[in-house]
């Protein structure tokens, strides 16, 4: 039988000037549980949505599991299955919603590529709030209340620490991709509404062209009468 893994995750935002993430992991049946929390800067918060740290923190998650498992198995094929609060999250993480805000799109291609090169077989479970208090415990910082929680949920626990390498939780690409996409946006937007602008002005000017061709033409008549 194939390892199978399982991982929990969620994120905290306070009016967008304190964000972070957490989750927890565990092989199936094993009494080691590890775990992660990770607080963004301040300013890369405000440049993000909810939903782009959500996707963010599972990628972080499935990436740290993926290092356990290779620790533990080496690159023997595997099963992971990750649960969240998010449904959006979810969703992108089965293949079964189309990413709508450029954000996400980037964060969904990233997961994708990331999967491609993975050898696992990895699903997505939404839960309700109040089954991952854990998770939300971790993404709030307080990991003396995560670890207490856990006595319900794995009795004798172990607990092992991960570090989340800084360039894996970094926003920087994603900040700058979105800024890139909106000026490029800003520019096609611009350029729609001057191409309008340059149609209408070259219309009025055929317009003011035909009149006067047909003043023109009309006094040229009455000249021949005379």
């Amino acid at each position: 039988m194939k390892p199978a893994h399982r991982h929990w995750n969620d994120n905290a935002v306070d009016n967008v000037k304190f964000g972070a993430g957490g989750g927890w992991l565990r092989l199936w049946e094993s009494d080691t549980v590890f775990f992660f929390t990770h607080q963004w800067p301040d300013d890369q918060v405000a440049a993000c949505n909810i939903g782009e740290l959500e996707m963010m923190t599972s990628i972080i998650a499935a990436h740290l599991q993926a290092d356990v498992h290779a620790q533990l198995f080496g690159a023997e094929p595997h099963y992971l299955l990750e649960y969240g609060d998010n449904s959006g999250v979810s969703d992108h993480v089965n293949n079964s919603m189309r990413a709508h805000s450029t954000g996400m799109r980037f964060l969904a291609s990233v997961r994708a590529t990331a999967e491609d090169r993975r050898n696992r077989m990895c699903s997505s479970k939404h839960i309700h709030r109040e089954w991952n208090c854990q998770a939300d415990k971790l993404a709030n910082l307080d990991v003396d209340g995560f670890i207490d929680s856990m006595a319900s949920v794995v009795p004798g626990a172990c607990f092992v620490r991960l570090m989340v390498p800084p360039d894996l939780a970094d926003l920087a690409p994603l900040i700058v991709w979105n800024a890139n996409v909106a000026s490029y946006d800003l520019l096609h937007s611009m350029s729609t509404r001057l191409g309008a602008d340059e149609r209408t002005a070259t219309a009025r000017r055929l317009e003011a062209a035909a009149d006067a061709d047909n003043m023109d033409g009309g006094g040229g008549r009455a000249h021949g009468h005379d």
